[in-house]
C-alpha cells in the first residue's frame, strides 16, 4: 500500500511538472534556437482540479527540464508533437497533451466515486496560418482531435475523444512575445462520463444518478506572456473557462460555470546545444 501511494504520488508530481512545462516554455518561433536545451525551472501555478470543479490546487516546485526541437520531432515546446507535414502556411502534427491529476482528498463532490487518474491526450492537430506580418505577428487557426486515455498503475484505459479548435494571435517583439488563444471544446459521451457521470451506485441525496451525454463543453481563453533574454527565460499564463451552454452543465459534479487559472514560469538553461535551428 505505502509502494503504491508513493508511485501515484511520483506519478502526479511529474504529470502536474510536465503540464505546466509543455505550457509555458515555447519561445519565439522567429528566433535561432538550440536543437536541445537542459535547465531548471521554477513555476507557481493554481488550477481547478477538473473544468467544473469549485476545488482548486496550488503549486510551487523546482524541476529540470529538456526541450529538443528538430522538423520531424518537437518536446517541451507546447506540448510534444511529431510533424507529419510542415509548409509556409499549413501543418499537420500529431500532438500529445497531459492532464493534471489531483488528490482524492481535495474533490468532496466526487467523495466514495472512483479516482479520477491521470489523463493522456493522443492524436492529430490540423493547423492553417490565416495571416502574418513582417513585424512578428501571426494568426492560426488550430484544430487539435485527440484521443483520450487514463493509467491506472500498468492499466490504460480509453476515455472517448476531444475536439478543441481555437483561434492562436502572437505577436514578438525581440525577446518578448504574447499570444492569445480562444475556441470552444467538444466531446464525445465517454469522454464526459470520466468527468461528470453519477452512476447509480454512487448517488446521494445531494448527488443525484446523471448520466452524460457527447457535445458541446464550454469555450477556453488565454493569453500568455514569454520574455527570454541571455540563458533565462520567464513567463506567466491566465486562463478564463468557461462551462456556460455545455451539455453536461446540469451534472451535479459541477460547481462552478467558470473560473479563473493561472501561473508564473522562470526557467534557466545551462546546458545546450551548439546546433541551431528556427523551428
Amino acid at each position: 500500500m505505502i509502494n503504491r501511494f508513493r508511485f501515484r504520488r511520483a506519478r502526479r508530481v511529474t504529470a502536474i511538472l510536465a503540464a505546466l512545462l509543455l505550457s509555458w516554455t515555447e519561445p519565439a518561433r522567429s528566433e535561432s534556437l538550440p536543437r536541445w536545451e537542459l535547465g531548471l525551472a521554477f513555476s507557481a501555478a493554481e488550477f481547478n482540479a477538473y473544468r467544473g470543479s469549485a476545488a482548486s490546487e496550488q503549486l510551487i516546485f523546482p524541476f529540470p527540464f529538456f526541450i529538443y526541437r528538430s522538423d520531424r520531432l518537437n518536446v517541451g515546446e507546447g506540448g510534444a508533437r511529431g510533424n507529419i507535414f510542415r509548409g509556409d502556411q499549413a501543418r499537420v502534427n500529431v500532438s500529445l497533451s497531459s492532464g493534471v491529476p489531483v488528490s482524492d482528498a481535495s474533490l468532496p463532490a466526487r467523495a466514495g466515486m472512483p479516482r479520477l487518474e491521470t489523463i493522456l491526450e493522443l492524436g492529430p492537430s490540423f493547423e492553417y496560418r490565416f495571416w502574418h506580418d513582417d513585424s512578428g505577428g501571426e494568426l492560426w487557426g488550430k484544430l487539435p482531435l485527440r484521443a483520450a486515455f487514463s493509467f491506472d498503475d500498468l492499466r490504460i484505459d480509453y476515455h472517448g475523444w476531444l475536439l478543441s479548435p481555437y483561434l492562436e494571435y502572437s505577436e514578438t517583439n525581440g525577446k518578448l512575445k504574447i499570444s492569445f488563444t480562444a475556441g470552444p471544446l467538444f466531446a464525445n459521451d465517454d469522454y464526459h462520463r470520466y468527468f461528470y457521470e453519477v452512476e447509480r451506485q454512487y448517488a446521494r441525496s445531494n448527488r443525484p444518478e446523471y448520466a452524460a451525454e457527447g457535445g458541446y463543453g464550454g469555450a477556453r481563453f488565454s493569453v500568455v506572456l514569454r520574455y527570454r533574454w541571455s540563458k533565462f527565460t520567464v513567463g506567466t499564463y491566465l486562463r478564463y473557462d468557461t462551462l456556460a451552454d455545455a451539455v453536461f452543465l446540469d451534472s451535479p459534479l459541477v460547481e462552478e460555470n467558470s473560473y479563473i487559472a493561472g501561473g508564473l514560469f522562470m526557467a534557466w538553461r545551462f546546458w545546450e546545444s551548439d546546433v541551431r535551428t528556427t523551428e
